[in-house]
């Protein structure tokens, strides 16, 4: 099945819901000719069978919650789009759309009005930028753009690996041409609030109709470390571009070039509670009013009010907030999460104001199964996305957390020398509004429309491939920053070995051995998680290397590609050199950890054995003269034929048999009875017993090889025998005759003798 765990799931990227649910007895992809048009190429695309199965998934409950919470709390369905357009030296955004598209039929209303080929004749330049993959959306963008559906469909997954019902499209470097498209993963780093919030053996995924798996990053505590950092999670993302223009119309002395459309898919950011109040001082969230106010726009002034209950606590729980309301009861909410106390450390008692180390937490949605499994293999079963699996049950929780380091750093250098530290307010105030720095979609915005030079956006109108410029350096922020996780987390543990050292102490207690043990085991099986997710992290590095069009062995960038491809190259590959020493000083942690526990059994082994020989002396002692003097002690009637030398031998072995269970099972005397039952149930599966029909038939299959293998055995072993027994034949008879022959010659030698 195609799972989410410490593998590929399809849970990041579980069937999409479409805004207007499909009636009863509607085709799958009724109204939707592109994606109607795509179900009859599944047999020569393969990887668009999971793609069209997850966003045909009418019926998903965690696509319901974030419809419904969608269109109750912000009055618009999930998902935006935003349209920028190249005009020029200035980058624009349509008029009448300054806020995005309001909904699907806004954007086929505009692109019947704006048709693609006419667009592109009149040599326009257009981006869209495209926030989840709602299926509306997807089939207006894919019907008028032409775009293609691979980059659709591996923007829907990102799985660390795929079985047999995964398949994926991972394109040939050689047919890879990253100036027409490509597909790119980062990850998404929080810091928790409530670290056990997603610290349970259960599913979290990202509220969005595309829903990303939510994991937990196992931090390495050690007492030289000291005090204990904060506690993370991460995201899996993903970032897609696609553009009409073909690589041979780039260039700038290519002026006779047509127009072109490009299109970029991202993932939306975690919502935050205090999100509908431009002056607000909430922590990193870029309010959906303050989305557009980046851009210089009002969303209020086209009916995209976006409002969400600090106090919500679940999906189903939210209702619409009275517009009379409204202003009061975010900023309320916005109070309450300011008025929070630091989180790393308590307030400064001097005389200075307190000050807040840490952000105050986001109050965020996401979709959780409440139910907590057993095991990591019920986990995976449980997340089997396809029809005949077992389907989880989502619901919406509330969740507190904020972006690691506070997001991602402004791309745009300050430049104070140039523009003098007098204009400050003036020529960069809006770098002072709150933005929402992890959403891809509203720093795209805010770049192109208010800090992207005028060189750069010649460059993107060239080749449009550079219109992914700041997107592409928004994903390498993410990288950085989870180098710097994964450094932080690594200097930690290599503490591990001091911290732990073997001992040889006379003092040494079992339990304090047990306890070191245990603290041991806990470590390593840290260590062992990191160093799977790193290898996960390297090879979705290998991955993004691939698709940029850098030819691993032979690692270079491309002077011949475009400015934003070749600058992710360079960092890819810086980021990517980065990462191996990280990968070899996970894997020698590991051989530490394993070392330390080793060494640790073996002192306490020496320590055993030493006390182990003082017994054994101290037996050697007594036991002869014990055993002399219960010889001699015995009565009469115990003595062999006396009449009750039986009684010895009834009561002895017994007790030696009960005394020897006491000792092997201790304080669990019902081990007996289990190893008991274990016994008598693997020999009876053995013979056929409690076997389930798939099992009982895989056990009749063996049976009948291994009959037919003791038959061939036993036919072989007869051949072999009745070689054996022909060849002593043919030699006895060779041996007669030889005799017969010596006879002859002898009966010969002596009638010759008697005639002489």
């Amino acid at each position: 099945m195609a799972t989410v765990a410490d593998s590929a799931t399809s849970q990041d990227g579980t069937a999409l819901q479409s805004q207007v649910p499909a009636q009863e007895g509607d085709e799958p992809f009724h109204g939707k000719p592109y994606l109607k048009g795509l179900d009859g190429l599944q047999h020569s695309y393969p990887a668009l069978k999971s793609f069209l199965e997850k966003i045909a998934n009418e019926d998903d409950k965690g696509r319901i919650l974030v419809r419904k919470h969608f269109l109750t709390t912000y009055k618009r369905g999930p998902g935006r789009c935003y349209c920028l357009l190249f005009d020029h030296e200035k980058v624009s955004l349509p008029e009448g759309f300054e806020t995005g598209f309001a909904s699907p039929t806004r954007l086929r209303d505009y692109l019947e009005a704006n048709p693609a080929k006419k667009s592109r004749e009149d040599k326009k330049r257009r981006l869209f930028i495209l926030e989840d993959l709602e299926p509306d959306y997807v089939d207006a963008l894919g019907y008028h753009l032409g775009v293609d559906p691979m980059v659709f469909s591996e923007q829907m997954n990102t799985w660390n690996y795929t079985d047999s019902w995964s398949i994926p499209h991972r394109e040939l470097p050689s047919m890879s041409t990253p100036e027409k498209c490509f597909t790119l993963r980062y990850y998404e780093l929080r810091t928790l609030h409530v670290p056990q919030s997603i610290d349970t053996l259960t599913l979290q995924m990202t509220f969005a109709v595309n829903r990303r798996r939510y994991e937990r990053w196992r931090d390495i505590d050690v007492p030289s470390s000291g005090k204990p950092d904060r506690r993370h999670g991460f995201v899996r993302r993903s970032a897609s571009f696609w553009t009409s223009q073909q690589p041979s119309e780039g260039g700038q002395e290519n002026k006779d070039a047509p127009g072109w459309d490009a299109v970029i898919l991202v993932d939306p950011g975690m919502s935050v509670s205090c999100s509908d109040v431009p002056d607000a001082e909430c922590s990193g969230g870029l309010r959906p009013a303050q989305r557009h106010d980046a851009t210089g726009h009002d969303a209020t002034a086209h009916g995209d009010s976006q409002v969400a209950s600090a106090s919500s606590t679940s999906v189903s729980s939210a209702k619409p907030i009275d517009a009379r309301n409204r202003t009061a009861v975010v900023e309320a909410a916005c109070k309450m999460e300011t008025a929070k106390p630091s989180l790393m450390r308590p307030p400064s008692t001097g005389g200075a104001a307190a000050q807040i180390i840490d952000p105050p937490p986001q109050q965020t949605l996401i979709l959780q199964d409440q139910k907590l499994y057993s095991s990591r293999a019920s986990l995976w079963r449980a997340q089997d996305w396809q029809p005949h699996g077992t389907r989880v049950e989502l619901v919406g929780v509330k969740h507190e957390s904020w972006p690691y380091h506070d997001g991602c750093s402004t791309l745009a250098p300050l430049g104070l020398a140039q523009v003098g530290v007098g204009a400050l307010d003036k020529d960069v105030g809006y770098l002072k509004r709150k933005r929402d720095l992890v959403s891809p979609l509203d720093e795209m915005v805010f770049y192109w429309t208010k800090v992207a030079p005028e060189s750069l956006i010649k460059k993107a109108q060239a080749q449009s491939s550079n219109t992914a410029f700041y997107l592409l350096k928004h994903i390498a922020q993410h990288w950085v920053n989870q180098l710097e996780l994964i450094n932080t987390t690594m200097a930690k543990a290599e503490w591990f070995s001091d911290d732990y050292q073997a001992k040889i102490e006379d003092d040494l207690s079992l339990q304090k051995w047990k306890a070191d043990l245990k603290d041991i085991n806990y470590i390593a099986k840290d260590i062992n998680y990191m160093r799977r997710h790193l290898n996960h992290f390297w090879r979705a590095m290998i991955l993004n290397l691939e698709r940029v069009g850098v030819q691993l062995g032979s690692e270079g960038i491309d002077e011949n590609a475009s400015l934003a491809i070749q600058g992710v190259q360079k960092d890819f590959l810086t980021i990517h050199t980065r990462m191996e020493p990280l990968r070899s000083r996970a894997e020698a942690l590991s051989t530490v950890a394993s070392d330390l526990a080793n060494l640790r059994a073996a002192y306490r082994g020496v320590h055993d054995s030493e006390f182990g020989m003082r017994l054994s002396l101290f037996a050697s002692i007594i036991f002869p003269l014990t055993l002399v003097a219960s010889i001699f002690s015995m009565s009469d009637n115990y003595l062999p034929g006396a009449p009750d030398f039986w009684k010895l031998w009834a009561i002895g072995p017994a007790f030696c048999v009960a005394l020897a269970l006491l000792l092997v099972y201790g304080k669990r005397p019902w081990k007996l009875f289990t190893d008991i039952f274990k016994y008598f149930y693997l020999a009876a599966r053995s013979r056929g017993f409690f076997l389930s029909p798939d099992e009982k038939e895989m056990w009749l299959n063996a049976r009948e090889e291994q009959k037919k293998r003791k038959a061939k055995l036993k036919a072989q072993k007869a051949k072999e025998k009745e070689e054996k027994s022909r060849w002593k034949d043919e030699k006895a008879t060779k041996n007669v005759g030889r005799g017969k022959r010596d006879e002859e010659k002898e009966v010969e030698g002596v009638g010759a003798g008697k005639g002489k």
